[in-house]
């Protein structure tokens, strides 16, 4: 760990290698299961030589699909010594949902994503806000459970950027944090925070949810002349 991770713990470094491997495990199984369907449409292919149309929008199609895979899984490493940028909050929010709709345990739970208000730009690697905004999601879908759904609501204000996961059943709010410190979603937050350090950002519980907080450009802006 680095001296821009003092505020980070060892805990949250190995937390997310634990939600890394799950998310893992679900894109490679998704994986397996397009190349399963390119091998059989290859093996149609070579037996019906003669109506290669239907076949070949298929492969097409499945081709489409493993790219897609592919942009998803380069997300995963963490981006060590990567720079921060202008970043558009929902861009990462998208990513982080469709990352996280490939694990294998929560991928049928719901996720809705809101604006609160007119949102800045923030100031972070893109990839390490898009991992972290996964891991919120990953929390709020486990305190949601079956048959619940989580709400990403992205809002901001002068200083920081807030991407809150929000639990919720029976249309009701479900607190995500207990007061068990020693639970799977007070190490969530501090994956948060390890994933979001180098870049001046960090993991918090908020409105019953867990939140992704990263510093504006504006902000950002503001502390390169103050020096700060």
């Amino acid at each position: 760990m680095n001296e821009e991770r003092n505020g980070a713990t060892l805990a949250g470094a190995a937390r997310w290698l634990s939600v890394h491997d799950d998310l893992l495990r679900g894109l490679t199984h998704a994986l397996s299961n397009r190349v399963g369907t390119i091998s059989a449409a290859s093996y149609l292919l070579d037996q019906q030589p003669s109506s290669p149309g239907e076949i070949g929008a298929t492969l097409l199609a499945e081709s489409e699909r493993l790219e897609t895979l592919l942009q998803l899984m380069r997300m995963l490493p963490y981006p060590e010594g990567a720079v921060a940028e202008p970043v558009i909050p929902t861009d990462a929010t998208t990513t982080a949902v469709a990352l996280q709709s490939h694990h294998n345990e929560l991928r049928e739970i719901p996720v809705t994503v809101t604006l609160d208000g007119d949102v800045q730009p923030a100031y972070v690697n893109p990839a390490a806000l898009t991992l972290a905004v996964a891991v919120a999601i990953g929390a709020a879908q486990r305190a949601a459970g079956s048959g619940g759904r989580v709400e990403l609501v992205v809002s901001s204000s002068a200083d920081t950027v807030s991407i809150d996961a929000r639990a919720v059943r029976a249309n009701r709010a479900v607190a995500i944090i207990d007061n068990d410190a020693d639970n799977d979603a007070a190490r969530d937050i501090e994956a948060i925070t390890w994933l979001l350090a180098p870049y001046r950002g960090y993991g918090d519980a908020a409105n019953e949810g867990m939140a992704a907080i990263v510093p504006t450009l504006q902000a950002a802006r503001r502390a390169r002349q103050t020096g700060g």
